[in-house]
This record gives structure tokens, C-alpha cells and sequence, in this order.
């Protein structure tokens, strides 16, 4: 949606470093370094996701390059992840992140400008049932 700026991507995976694999490709072929550093990773033994994020200083240096006008773009948009998952989750580290009823899904939402300034950090442990 080009009037509200929303894009969603989409991945169906075997393995979660396919994630990692997928997320790379995408930065390269659109020419695009990331603002932060996020990994993933599934311990079955343990059944646990892992999503971990590593802040970038570099975004808000960049971010105070932009013109007023430009920066006024980011002053009411949210980030929003969606982790689905084919069993109930048990736990999650997060305190920001939102179980859905369901138990099979974890929400996380964040106003652009807390991850651009390093406010907020999308780290999440997620346990999953057997």
C-alpha cells in the first residue's frame, strides 16, 4: 500500500538459517545495508526460536541526515513482526511482544523511531510446546 507505506513479506521456510539465507539476498539485491543486525535460529532440543538483534548507531546517524520533511515520514510509523508457528508457544523474553489467542503466534510492534535511535530492542527467546 503506497498511501500508507505498508509492505509485508511473506516466508514459508524448512529451516529458520533459510530465513537468514532469504533476508541477505533480499538486502543485496535491493542494495540495501541494514540499519541492524538480526539473526535467527532454532534449537530443537530446547524448541526454542531465537530472533536476536544487534542495534546500529549508523541508522540514527543517517536518519539525522535526512531533511525535516523526510524525517516527518517516520514520526508515526510502527514495525511489525509476526512469528506463526505450527505448535502452541510455551514462553517468550520479550516483554513487548503479544501471544495471540491462539497461542500459535507472537506479535511484536515498535514506532520506527525507538528501533532508529536504539530505544527499542526486537530480541525474543520463543519456546514452543512439543
Amino acid at each position: 500500500d503506497f498511501d500508507k507505506f505498508i509492505a509485508t513479506i511473506r516466508f514459508s521456510f524448512n529451516k529458520v538459517e533459510d530465513l537468514n539465507t532469504i533476508a541477505n539476498k533480499l538486502f543485496t539485491e535491493m542494495k540495501i545495508t541494514p540499519s541492524n543486525q538480526s539473526s535467527y535460529a532454532y534449537n530443537k532440543g530446547g524448541r526454542t526460536f531465537s530472533r536476536t538483534y544487534v542495534y546500529e548507531p549508523k541508522a540514527k546517524a543517517e536518519f539525522e541526515k535526512l531533511k525535516d520533511a523526510d524525517k516527518e515520514v517516520f514520526n508515526s510509523a510502527t514495525y511489525t513482526s509476526i512469528y506463526r508457528f505450527d505448535q502452541p508457544v510455551l514462553s517468550q523474553s520479550n516483554a513487548s511482544a503479544k501471544l495471540a489467542a491462539s497461542k500459535k503466534a507472537v506479535m511484536m510492534q515498535s514506532p520506527i523511531l525507538d528501533l532508529i535511535t536504539g530505544k527499542r530492542n526486537m530480541t525474543n527467546q520463543i519456546k514452543l510446546a512439543n
